[in-house]
């Protein structure tokens, strides 16, 4: 049983880690969209997906995907997806902002303010540090 414990551990901790690491890849993406160009784009497209245990709950358990199109500068048409601003629906006109190496990371949500980015990116990290070391002190523990 004790080694069931240590191997839950390794895995909390493993995804711990594994949610920091794409956190911060998707935070540099960001910051690369918001410190490149802008282009006049379009949502062309809405998709709603349900959580798995939404209907156990009862609470919220519906995420909307958001389908952008845009041209870039030297006139390729991108499309891209991501959880767009609410209140954007399909046909609605938003601004993207891209890397012109890699536009189909682009995104529609307007940059944040550095200060409030770096708090909430700290707290996030904060997080997932507890989880990972309170993980790996009941892997020890425990193994």
């Amino acid at each position: 049983m004790q080694g069931m414990f240590a191997v839950v551990a390794v895995v909390v901790a493993a995804a711990a880690v594994a949610m920091g690491v794409q956190s911060a890849r998707r935070r540099r993406e960001m910051e690369q969209a918001w410190a490149g160009l802008t282009a006049q784009g379009r949502c062309v497209g809405v998709r709603t997906t349900r959580d798995r245990d939404a209907s156990d709950s009862g609470f919220g358990g519906v995420t909307r995907h958001f389908q952008y199109e845009f041209t870039t500068a030297d006139g390729r048409v991108v499309r891209f997806e991501e959880l767009g601003p609410l209140g954007t629906a399909e046909g609605d006109t938003v601004t993207v902002r891209y890397s012109p190496v890699r536009p189909e990371r682009a995104t529609a949500f307007p940059p944040r303010d550095r200060a409030r980015g770096t708090a909430g990116r700290a707290a996030t990290f904060g997080v997932l540090a507890l989880v990972a070391a309170a993980a790996a002190v009941l892997a020890v523990v425990a193994g």
